[in-house]
């Protein structure tokens, strides 16, 4: 998914500076994660999203787009997105749900899987 990003809390896309543009162009070929979270878009425009914490910006993990606290965007959506324990939970469910449908084709699941979901779910509590 391809996010677009407005600049400065102002409509519209605005073109990054020249030093940005290859400070982005660097990391896009070192491959580095988003720095941003891909679940994290404007509540009728999912790829696009402020670059600070704003009312504006919804999380889209779930089939309907949900409003995300100021504060949590500061501290997970927009920098550590990785760490966020609503990211988290949404993988393991990915995970679960994967494991799931490998084990129905294949008749049984690896053991080491279940060791990476089951470590995931203890992690986050979840039963």
């Amino acid at each position: 998914m391809r996010q677009r990003v407005i600049q400065n809390g102002k409509s519209g896309i605005q073109p990054l500076p020249q030093t940005e543009r290859i400070d982005r162009f660097k990391r896009l070929i070192q491959s580095e994660p988003a720095l941003s979270c891909p679940f994290l878009g404007l509540k009728n425009d999912p790829e696009t999203l402020t670059n600070y914490a704003s009312e504006e910006n919804h999380c889209h993990c779930k089939s309907r787009p949900r409003f995300v606290q100021l504060d949590h965007q500061q501290m997970y959506c927009l920098f550590e997105y990785t760490q966020c324990p609503i990211y988290l939970k949404h993988m393991a469910a990915e995970m679960r749900a994967a494991e799931i449908q490998e084990r129905n084709h294949n008749g049984h699941a690896s053991n080491r899987s279940l060791g990476v979901i089951g470590t995931i779910t203890s992690m986050l509590g979840i039963k």
